[in-house]
């Protein structure tokens, strides 16, 4: 797996064709949830760009204004926000020495608050285990927004939704689907995902499950399908209905 940006949307390109579907049983959870979502090699090197990517290309390009200054080949992004102006300019050894030991502080900052996320989930006796994946993945999402390895965004998913599968009172809870939707951003064949989904019971009371799956469908131009799903969200009277009944087209 590997990222690219285009026009400063993230785009998630994977290598390697999906096996098997997702288990219910935990022994074989994780490394079937890799084989379908293509978070592994395979053996085919075919490139799929994920439905962020897709999605992306069905909208306008936007582009991105940023100030960039080259310095013995290496690329300075730099805005308003991070560094000021001098009337007098600045001396650009110093200036990469400051930034450096930003990151440096940064980065020891961010490894010292990932640590104790780590620890609340070891240690957790609390009665809602959710909440602290939920803050812990909302807070990765944060502080690594470029993605990549340094986030390690698609194994934190996997381990958040193995941990509850076992908890049936977080089914149709919208913090556990959002959980499985940004897992399913980093499929190679989110319908498999879906499919699973429905079949366990996960979302199905929620407008938001629907309304991501017939998404899948309308971005391969299968509107048929797509208005299928639809129309199964609103018989379940999913929530919040409006909503679900205002993206339907």
């Amino acid at each position: 797996m590997r990222c690219l940006v285009r026009e400063g949307v993230r785009c998630v390109v994977f290598s390697g064709e999906p096996s098997g579907r997702f288990s219910t049983s935990k022994g074989r959870f994780q490394k079937e949830a890799q084989a379908v979502c293509g978070l592994k090699k395979g053996p085919r090197q075919d490139e799929v760009l994920s439905r962020e990517c897709r999605m992306a290309a069905m909208q306008k390009e936007r582009g991105a204004p940023s100030e960039v200054m080259s310095l013995e080949g290496d690329e300075w992004e730099l805005s308003k926000e991070n560094v000021q102006p001098l009337r007098q300019g600045r001396i650009m050894s110093t200036l990469q020495g400051a930034l450096a030991q930003q990151e440096s502080a940064c980065n020891t900052t961010l490894q010292q608050q990932k640590r104790a996320f780590e620890s609340e989930i070891r240690f957790y006796a609390g009665n809602d285990p959710l909440d602290v994946w939920d803050r812990y993945i909302n807070w990765t999402e944060q502080n690594y927004p470029q993605g990549g390895k340094e986030s390690n965004m698609s194994t934190l998913l996997e381990r958040a939704v193995e941990a509850l599968q076992g908890e049936k009172r977080y089914y149709n809870d919208p913090r556990f689907l959002s959980l499985w939707l940004k897992l399913g951003h980093l499929c190679n064949e989110p319908l498999d995902m879906y499919s699973y989904l429905h079949n366990q019971g996960i979302g199905i009371s929620l407008a938001q499950f629907y309304i991501s799956w017939a998404e899948e469908y309308e971005a391969r131009e299968n509107f048929k399908k797509a208005d299928v799903i639809f129309q199964e969200g609103i018989q379940q009277k999913a929530e919040p209905l409006e909503k679900l009944q205002s993206q339907h087209r």
